[in-house]
């Protein structure tokens, strides 16, 4: 019984850039997600406008 010869080596696939930049979006999407939900959650209420204020020094705020 002959030998068949051995097999080449094919070599892996190197990651391209696209792949490196899906690997961060997916790293990078839920961290976030939650540091943005945590900061929204720390900030502070917002306050009513002052009525001493002039108009120019009122926060904006939406209309009601």
């Amino acid at each position: 019984m002959s030998r068949s010869p051995p097999l080449p080596e094919i070599p892996a696939p190197r990651p391209t850039w696209q792949a490196a930049l899906l690997l961060a979006l997916a790293a990078g999407l839920p961290t976030f997600l939650a540091l943005s939900t945590v900061s929204w959650l720390l900030a502070p209420p917002a306050r009513a406008p002052d009525p001493d204020l002039p108009p120019q020094l009122q926060p904006l705020l939406p209309p009601r």
